[in-house]
């Protein structure tokens, strides 16, 4: 089973609570503000502007690899569980869990 893509917004959303906003990842990664831009709208980094990229969240925010903030594709999340009161309240946990 492959994991679900990495959310690159959140990555930077993470940043920005740390105090680091879009002009500083651009400065200290060398890559143009408005590529950095596009990546929090949804376009996919080239590879190794990614990898340079988790390099560096994982300094600034101490998060590690296996943590990056994921995509996650709602059916995907719930396709294996039913949809009752007592699921929903567990679903809604999984996603707040992913997302932090």
């Amino acid at each position: 089973m492959t994991a679900n893509p990495i959310d690159w917004n959140e990555m930077l959303l993470a940043l920005r609570r740390h105090g680091i906003g879009l002009t500083e990842v651009s400065v200290k990664l060398r890559i143009p503000k408005t590529t950095i831009y596009a990546w929090s709208r949804g376009t996919e980094p080239r590879h190794q502007d990614g990898e340079t990229f988790i390099a560096y969240w994982m300094v600034e925010t101490g998060g590690a690899r296996e943590n990056l903030p994921r995509l996650c594709h709602i059916p995907d999340c719930v396709s294996r569980l039913t949809l009752t009161r007592s699921n929903i309240v567990e679903i809604s946990n999984r996603l707040i869990l992913q997302n932090h």
